[in-house]
């Protein structure tokens, strides 16, 4: 017979080396005749390295918590709470919803319920086998048994980011109270609403916290990076207006809706045109209108490329296309990466380029960059992640003779010039350990609660630690495996492990069949197949070109 208590399953994201694959998972046993109640925390899938061949994405292995087409899981999960719809937050779900895995019931917020159900259409998972979706608000409880988790409101770089604090109880008395910000900063946010600091006092005042486990990817990052909303907008006007004959590409993540914002209202502010080139762009602007937000229709052209072009000169041009992270892994290339290989394509004896040349391939299908082209870099490479394909995209823009102008920040992408346009999602040095003054000052119990730093390598996690420790509060240490007993007066870790392993998805497309093969594999820790878990094959579906044809029903649900 189990012990009763509350348990915390760090699944993924307290990685080794690479940030990604969020998921963990809370279990109660409040019953000694009752199975335990068990919520998961957002199922992320993490970018896999370069190197990694047979592997695109990795995810964690949690298999025995999901019914498939074929088994019953292990320990069943009774709700699935995500907190915002990033691909390291929401890509596992996806993946896993697709190979026939039967996702539980799912609450977030309404613009991240969009997010993801814009992914799932884009996986290709049936509509049919789509989850029952609730959303969820802020101050709101919903309550499973003897486990209540009540959302806030944080910023990030997305939009509809939440936080969640879960109390557990046994015979109604409080046993634990776990308060997870998720990925979170403390400024404004332009679209959407954001952190509130009153609100999140209030939750504070009224909950007992035990533990709190805080995101760790910029808790090192120095202050005079931090910009709000209008200065980033300010600045990037300023850079804009400054040459005022080019046409503008600005590559941005696709579902960091308020990066996005900047670049709309930049647009807005210079009298330009903005041309979504990017399909996830496209999407994300399409999960925005249907969470209601309608302000910047005016701004975003609707038509084909072509009709783009010829109506707007460059002068009046805002383009942006995918590509940020300079994707493009077996020839996936994003629209920037593209764009950074048009010089490659081979002219013809007269000098000029055909477009019948097989070579054309390798530049962007609509769009040519060169003199008459200012990029702004806003999006800050990580580098681990992308550090060495980053700056070599923007060496071969620069080539083509196109004028670049990168986000000031502590990772150089070249010798360009420089402005700031743009801040981290995510919490800085000074943010952390506000946040952490913010809860001390706030609970009944500061003395007893315990920091478990998440969403991080090991050198971002100690840093988080060390801005804990500068606040006079207690931290754990957790690693990706480990299953920590929380409550009242005890964190600690337990004997029991967790999945080792991680599914490898590898994606390949055959457009002379029309078909996508995505090869489900088990691999270690370094993401290194072990043996094959299973294959689907869907038909490659015609993505609409252009915001026209999406709204005109091409995405309809």
């Amino acid at each position: 017979m189990s012990e009763l208590g509350t348990k915390y399953i760090f699944v993924g994201g307290n990685n080794k080396n690479r940030i990604g694959g969020s998921c963990s998972i809370l279990e109660h046993k409040y019953d000694a005749y009752r199975r335990p109640t068990r919520v998961m925390f957002d199922l992320g899938a993490l970018f896999a390295p370069e190197y990694c061949l047979d592997v695109d994405a990795a995810i964690p292995d949690v298999r025995k918590y999901l019914n498939s087409e074929t088994t019953l899981a292990e320990n069943t999960i009774d709700a699935m709470f995500i907190s915002h719809g990033h691909e390291d937050h929401i890509g596992g779900y996806v993946h896993l919803a697709r190979a026939g895995f039967e996702m539980p019931p799912t609450y977030a917020s309404k613009g991240t319920l969009e997010l993801l159900k814009a992914a799932l259409e884009e996986g290709g998972v049936d509509i049919a086998k789509w989850p029952k979706m609730h959303e969820v608000e802020p101050g709101v409880p919903v309550k499973f048994d003897e486990v209540e988790i009540e959302a806030f409101g944080v910023s990030h770089s997305t939009f509809g980011a939440l936080g969640y604090h879960t109390l557990t109880t046994i015979n109604g008395e409080p046993e634990a109270g776990i308060l997870h910000p998720g990925d979170y900063h403390l400024g404004t946010t332009r679209v959407g609403e954001g952190f509130n600091e009153k609100q999140f006092k209030d939750l504070l005042s009224r909950k007992l916290v035990t533990n709190v486990i805080l995101d760790s990817t910029s808790s090192a990052t120095d202050d005079k990076y931090l910009i709000d909303h209008k200065e980033a907008v300010a600045n990037t006007v300023e850079v804009v207006k400054q040459h005022p004959e080019k046409q503008v590409v600005s590559a941005v993540i696709s579902r960091s809706i308020q990066n996005l914002a900047v670049d709309l209202d930049a647009a807005r502010e210079t009298g330009r045109k903005v041309f979504l080139d990017g399909y996830w762009a496209k999407k994300a602007f399409r999960a925005m209108q249907k969470s209601g937000i309608t302000e910047f229709d005016d701004i975003v052209f609707r038509g084909s490329a072509s009709e783009y072009k010829s109506k707007y000169p460059a002068s009046q041009r805002y383009i942006i296309p995918s590509g940020a992270f300079a994707e493009s892994k077996k020839g996936k290339k994003s629209g920037l990466y593209k764009m950074s290989e048009q010089e490659k394509i081979r002219p013809t004896k007269n000098g000029k380029k055909d477009k019948n040349n097989k070579a054309r391939l390798l530049g962007h299908p609509d769009f040519e960059v060169g003199e008459d082209t200012l990029i702004l870099a806003r999006q800050r490479c990580i580098e681990e992640i992308n550090g060495k394909q980053v700056r070599a995209m923007y060496a071969r823009l620069a080539s083509t003779g196109a004028t670049i102008v990168a986000n000031e920040s502590e990772v150089a992408l070249g010798n360009f010039q420089t402005a700031r346009m743009q801040r981290s999602g995510h919490a800085s040095k000074s943010e952390t350990k506000k946040m952490v003054r913010t809860i001390q000052d706030t609970v009944e119990n500061p003395n007893d609660v315990v920091y478990v730093p998440t969403h991080g390598n090991p050198t971002q996690m100690i840093n988080t630690a060390k801005a804990v420790k500068s606040e006079g509060a207690n931290f754990y240490f957790a690693n990706n495996l480990d299953v920590l007993k929380m409550g009242k007066d005890k964190t600690e870790k337990t004997d029991e492990i967790t999945s080792e392993y991680w599914i490898g998805v590898c994606e390949e497309s055959d457009n002379s069949t029309s078909k996508q093969t995505y090869t489900y594999t088990l691999t270690d820790e370094n993401f290194v197949v072990m043996e094959e878990i299973k294959k689907v094959v869907r038909s490659i579906a015609r993505k609409p070109s252009n915001l026209k044809e999406m709204s005109q029903g091409k995405d309809a649900r």
